[in-house]
C-alpha cells in the first residue's frame, strides 16, 4: 500500500513500538484490499480495532507499500506497535515456501527452513510476548498468502499449527442483526449423474454419513448441486450452515476466473460455471459455508481487481467461510471432514469454525497418508467482523 510508504517515517520518528493514535486511525481507513465488486471496507476509529483484540486473541495486519512493509500489531493489554519490515526477504521466502508446498512430495527440510525464516520476519520484535492461543490476520492479499499453520513463534520450536487458530478477517460495517444459525446442516454435493462433463468426485457422497457420525443430534440434510441458482439460493437462505462439496477453480490471468464447475443441465451443453461476480448479484446470508473444492481460497498477490471466491463469500455476507487455497485431495475429506464438524460439535452452543478448522488441520498431519503440509496448509478460516465508527 502507499500508506505504507507515506506512514513509515513518522512512525520511526515517533516510535516504532508505540503506534500513535492518529497513525492508528489512518491504517484503520486503509481498508483490506479488494475488488471490483465488494463493498467499501468501513472507517474504523483505533478504539474499533483495538477492541478486536482480546486476551489470546491479538491482530495482526501487514501493510505492503513500494519497497516497504509495516506489520502492524495490536495485543490486549499493551500498546500498539507498528514496525517495518523487509519486503524483499518477506517476499523471497514466501515464494520458496509456495513453490514447495505447491506438491504433494515437496522437500520438507526445506519448507521448514522457509518457514522458519518467514516466522523471524513477520514476528520480529514480538520475542518474549506470548504465542497467542488464536491468531486473528487482516485478510489482505499478502497475509493471504502466509501459510500461517507452519509459522514459527519467537522462541518455539513447534509451529502453530500445534498450539493456536488461525482467522483471516474481513471487517465490515456493524451488520445488522443475525439470526440464529440453522438448526441442521445442509450437505450440498455437484450433481455427478446424467451428462457430465466434470469430473466424478468419488469420496464425496461419503461426506453426509461423516459429518452425521462426527455431529451426534444435529440434522443433516444431503441434496445434489444441479444448477448455479439452486446453489445461489442455497447461500441466500439466513443463518444456513452450508457444506458445498464440488470442483473449484482459481485463474488470476482472468477476471471472475474464481468459482465452482456444475455439470451441463442438458446432455452435450456446456458445464456450468458460479464464479465469485454471481455472489454479489444474489446475496450470501449464511452462517458457516464450507467449500470442499479446490483453489476457492487462492487469490493473487499482485494488484487486481479479482476477487477468489472465498473472499467473494465473506464479502457478499457469509459470517464464517472454510476454503483451501490450492488443489485438495477427494480422499482427505474422510480424515479433515469428520474431525472439523466433531470439533465444531464440541463447542457447543459458541462454536468456533476457527478452531474446528485447527483441529482438522492437526487431523491430518496426524494421519499416515495426509501428513504432508501440502494437505492441510491451505485451508483457511475467513471471518466477516461488523465493526462500529
Amino acid at each position: 500500500m502507499l500508506l505504507a510508504e507515506r506512514a513509515h517515517g513518522a512512525v520511526v520518528e515517533a516510535n516504532a513500538n508505540a503506534l500513535p493514535t492518529a497513525l492508528l486511525e489512518r491504517l484503520s481507513r486503509s481498508g483490506t484490499g479488494g475488488g471490483v465488486a465488494a463493498p467499501p471496507a468501513p472507517v474504523l476509529s483505533a478504539d474499533a480495532l483495538r477492541a478486536l483484540a482480546t486476551p489470546g486473541r491479538p491482530l495482526l495486519a501487514l501493510l505492503r507499500g513500494r519497497t516497504r512493509l509495516l506489520r502492524l500489531w495490536i495485543d490486549d493489554g499493551v500498546d500498539p506497535r507498528i514496525d517495518s519490515l523487509d519486503l524483499g526477504t518477506v517476499e523471497q521466502h514466501l515464494e520458496l515456501l509456495r513453490t514447495q508446498l505447491a506438491r504433494p512430495d515437496g522437500d520438507l527440510a526445506q519448507i521448514d527452513v522457509h518457514a522458519r525464516a518467514l516466522s523471524a520476519q513477520v514476528f520480529s520484535g514480538l520475542a518474549g510476548g506470548p504465542r497467542p492461543a488464536y491468531l486473528q490476520v487482516l485478510d489482505q492479499r499478502l497475509a493471504r498468502a502466509i501459510p500461517w499453520p507452519l509459522l514459527y513463534w519467537p522462541g518455539d520450536e513447534q509451529p502453530l499449527l500445534e498450539h493456536s487458530s488461525v482467522s483471516l478477517l474481513h471487517l465490515v460495517a456493524a451488520d445488522a442483526a443475525r439470526g440464529a444459525p440453522a438448526p441442521r446442516i445442509e450437505v450440498l454435493i455437484a450433481d455427478q449423474s446424467g451428462p457430465s462433463a466434470v469430473q466424478t468426485l468419488a469420496s464425496a457422497a461419503l461426506e453426509p454419513t461423516l459429518i452425521a457420525a462426527a455431529f451426534p443430534g444435529q440434522r443433516v440434510e444431503s441434496g445434489v448441486i444441479s444448477s448455479r441458482e439452486q446453489l445461489l439460493a442455497h447461500l441466500a437462505e439466513p443463518g444456513a450452515r452450508l457444506h458445498v462439496s464440488a470442483h473449484g477453480q482459481t485463474q488470476n490471468d482472468r477476471l471472475v476466473a474464481s468459482g465452482l464447475w456444475l455439470n451441463p443441465t442438458a446432455a452435450g451443453g456446456d458445464p456450468q460455471f458460479l464464479s465469485w461476480a454471481d455472489l454479489f448479484e444474489h446475496g450470501v446470508a449464511a452462517d458457516l459455508v464450507v467449500l470442499n473444492a479446490c483453489e476457492l481460497a487462492h487469490g493473487d498477490r499482485a494488484a487486481s481487481a479479482a476477487l477468489d471466491f472465498a473472499s467473494a463469500i465473506s464479502r457478499a455476507g457469509a459470517q464464517h467461510t472454510i476454503a483451501a487455497q490450492w488443489p485438495v485431495s477427494d480422499t482427505a475429506s474422510a480424515v479433515w471432514v469428520p474431525a472439523f464438524y466433531r470439533a465444531l460439535a464440541a463447542g457447543g452452543d459458541a462454536p468456533d469454525p476457527g478452531d474446528a478448522l485447527a483441529q482438522a488441520r492437526r487431523a491430518l498431519r496426524a494421519s499416515r497418508a495426509f501428513r504432508h503440509p501440502f494437505h492441510w496448509a491451505g485451508w483457511v478460516h475467513l471471518q466477516r467482523v461488523g465493526v462500529g465508527d
